[in-house]
């Protein structure tokens, strides 16, 4: 009887002392899957807005060749609010990888993690912070790119400014594409920590 007591007293102590641990890891996960389901969103976003200015654009570069005034102010009006459009999201995901990068520092100087537990939260901290400042960059390309565009005069200057344009939404496309498949890692090493 008195062995059967001291046995579940050691169970319970075993658990009262993992579970803590167990209970940071299963909200980790959540976050984790909250931000690869946010991760995979923001690329079809990105990618959707893409292809729109990308079809205006045609249409566009089509209506210089008919030299079509009207249509020309009509899709470089629908130009710049894609963009402006564009920039805005751009921001806002800005937005959510700062949140992001808080939430990694917390997991990072949360106590009672094992030196192994400790070293992959750094390095989490650590993309989190890089892609922030990747973001921040491109988005000031966009910015003096859309500035630029909003200034030339010509269609040549126009039409490689927009391009250029595209292909800072293609690089941004690419590094939320970086960022899911960390966020996925951070998954996968959250669940092995729950074995």
């Amino acid at each position: 009887m008195r062995r059967g007591l001291i046995i579940v007293g050691l169970l319970a102590g075993v658990l009262a002392w993992t579970s803590p641990a167990d209970a940071d890891n299963r909200v980790e996960r959540q976050q984790d899957k909250r931000e690869i389901r946010q991760d995979q969103a923001t690329a079809e976003a990105i990618e959707t807005r893409l292809k729109e200015l990308e079809h205006v654009v045609d249409l566009w570069h089509d209506a210089n060749l008919k030299d079509d005034d009207n249509k020309i102010r009509q899709y470089e009006s629908q130009m710049r609010t894609l963009i402006q459009n564009d920039m805005r999201e751009t921001s806002q995901q800005i937005n959510r990888q700062e949140r992001e990068v808080v939430r990694s520092a917390d997991e990072y100087h949360r106590d009672g993690h094992r030196w192994s537990e400790r070293a992959d939260d750094r390095r989490d901290r650590n993309d989190d912070r890089s892609d922030v400042a990747a973001l921040r960059s491109v988005l000031g390309g966009k910015k003096r790119v859309a500035a630029g565009f909003s200034r030339a005069v010509a269609f040549s200057n126009k039409y490689r400014l927009v391009n250029d344009y595209m292909n800072l939404m293609r690089q941004q496309m690419g590094q939320t594409q970086v960022e899911l498949v960390e966020d996925t890692k951070e998954l996968q090493e959250d669940s092995r920590r729950l074995r």
